[in-house]
């Protein structure tokens, strides 16, 4: 089965590693094996304190009423265990080990009710009011400042396609629900009243432990709505039943949403973002960079993280040469500086060099043994040149440092495709979405594997999962019509097929010529063969389409000529 499928790397995570305290606080984090006592030598050491808690809001939308202002129903729920304190700790661990895998950090949650309740007292102005029996405990782990999360009062406003919406004040976690408000939801065709939003409205501090001042500091007020045509594709239930969202595995899509905001607040707190804020495009961020690197404040390693800086936004246009030259200063100002190392890597994977690739993606592992990004990096090198033993092991290696790394689990599972191990590869596959059930790539990685058994039924289940998830995402779009067109010799699909291909050619402009195939095919299936002709014919006008797939396609072209689909 032809398929666009999924390129060889995905989200990043890296190790977890745990053990108990005993002071005031409880669930303590080591980054590396460093004893953390020496806190005198100039090297910050970090501890994280989460103030979550344990309670989430329902926040129903009260429209108004002849001359009388809105209002809000707001139901606290409790989830009966510290899911949230542990997944933003668990956060602040992952950022840390992405942006400088040499720091070492304890994070601890609060046990005091009243450190909850009368969190907002903490702040007094630039300052934080910590208990000194806490200082102590944190300065006695070696931290010099402290991340704190705390909840964060602001305005509602949910986003939307097209803009934004709400009304009244959200506060820590939770989720917003208007049943009055009419969306519709591509994934299903449909429209319906009402919509559901999860919500993230936090304080994300960080706090110099000698001074108890604040450096910087990040509020966060993050949003977005559910149709209820949405939830209904999730099998979730409706605007009416709220706690079906909140049950089960359900309560993930609040807890991805709450990893996903810190992990995006914790470069702009360490400073990784002083030369260009998180809202800079990539030549504002290399402005910024150009402008720290040159201006002779900054040394050692903030200069070295500048030149790591400018060196992603340079990646992200697509310019590893001056990428790798950036990298080349940040290793020279910082030999032990792994990241620098391993985003190097990435800089000649781009390249197509893996030999050297794999050479700083192993320099990377040698500074940290225990660096499961690098050993993932390492395993796509691996894999790029054909050697998907090695790569096999690079993944479960990563996946022993990190078992919750569903990316690792993809790509160790198209490793196991390649070598034609379906079973292993499905396996694989179904273990990355148990660690996250919203990943899109490996249920559209997965039916590519149940198609290569012969078992068209569970392929067309996880094309259909995967575009109900991802349903904007023009190469899952074309995988689940091309799919439709060729198993289906009743032409039932086949209008879904046109539907789902039209609008994978429209997401891409109609210059993805792969995409116009997959059209063409689909009118074929339903009868319209003028329409196939004509698309068909327009995919060739591709010189590069014409070379790679030209007589394949001229053989469809032909059959949709003598008024015949095509099936395989």
């Amino acid at each position: 089965m032809r398929a666009h499928t999924s390129g060889p790397t995905g989200g990043r995570q890296a190790p977890i590693l745990a053990r108990w305290g005993s002071v005031v606080v409880g669930f303590l984090l080591w980054l590396c094996v460093a004893a953390p006592s020496n806190a005198d030598d100039g090297t910050r050491r970090y501890a994280a304190l989460s103030l979550i808690g344990e309670t989430l809001t329902v926040v129903a939308y009260v429209g108004a009423t002849g001359s009388q202002m809105s209002g809000n129903r707001s139901e606290p729920v409790s989830i009966g265990s510290r899911f949230f304190d542990i997944t933003t700790l668990n956060a602040v661990q992952l950022s840390l080990s992405d942006l400088d895998v040499r720091m070492p950090v304890a994070t601890f949650f609060g046990s005091s009710p009243s450190l909850f309740k009368e969190q907002h007292n903490l702040f007094d102005g630039r300052r934080v009011v910590l208990s000194q029996d806490l200082i102590a405990a944190m300065k006695k782990e070696g931290a010099t400042h402290l991340v704190i999360v705390t909840r964060h009062r602001g305005q509602a406003e949910i986003r939307l396609q097209d803009g934004h919406t709400g009304s009244g004040m959200l506060e820590g976690l939770g989720y917003y629900i208007d049943q009055n408000f009419r969306t519709m939801s591509y994934a299903t065709g449909g429209s319906a009243t009402g919509y559901i939003a999860p919500y993230v409205y936090l304080r994300v501090s960080l706090v110099d432990l000698a001074t108890s001042l604040i450096e910087r500091e990040r509020f966060i007020s993050s949003s977005y709505a559910i149709s209820a045509a949405g939830l209904a594709s999730k099998n979730a239930g409706n605007t009416d039943e709220p706690r079906g969202l909140l049950a089960g595995k359900h309560l993930s899509v609040l807890g991805d949403a709450l990893e996903g905001e810190i992990r995006r607040a914790m470069p702009y707190l360490l400073g990784e973002e002083a030369c260009g804020s998180d809202e800079a495009d990539a030549d504002g961020r290399i402005s910024d960079c150009t402008r720290a690197i040159t201006s002779g404040k900054l040394t050692g390693e903030p200069l070295a993280r500048a030149f790591k800086t400018r060196a992603l936004a340079w990646r992200s246009k697509r310019e590893p040469d001056r990428a790798i030259a950036d990298l080349n200063d940040a290793i020279r100002l910082d030999p032990l500086y792994a990241l620098a190392y391993d985003t190097r890597g990435n800089a000649w994977y781009n390249k197509r060099d893996f030999d050297r690739a794999l050479a700083d993606y192993g320099e990377a592992i040698r500074l940290n043994p225990k660096y499961a990004l690098a050993y993932f990096d390492r395993g796509n090198a691996w894999r790029a040149k054909r050697d998907n033993e090695r790569a096999i092991a690079d993944y479960s290696e990563a996946i022993r440092l990190n078992p919750q790394y569903a990316s690792a689990y993809n790509n160790r599972g198209n490793a196991w495709y390649d070598k034609r191990d379906h079973e292993r590869a499905i396996a694989d596959f179904s273990e990355a979405i148990k660690v996250n059930p919203r990943y899109a790539m490996a249920y559209d990685n997965r039916a590519r594997a149940w198609w290569a058994k012969g078992d068209h039924e569970r392929t067309l289940a996880d094309h259909e999962s995967a575009v109900r998830i991802d349903p904007d995402n023009p190469g899952r779009l074309n995988n689940l019509a091309w799919f439709l067109v060729v198993t289906d010799n009743k032409g039932k699909g086949a209008p879904r097929a046109v539907e789902h291909a039209r609008r994978a050619c429209e997401l891409t402009g109609w210059k993805e010529p792969e995409f116009i195939d997959t059209l063409a095919a689909a009118y074929a299936a339903t009868g319209d063969f003028s329409e196939a002709i004509r698309w068909q014919e327009k995919a060739l006008e591709d010189p590069k389409y014409a070379t790679s797939s030209g007589a394949a396609a001229k053989a469809r072209l032909a059959l949709y000529r003598a008024g015949k689909p095509y099936r395989e």
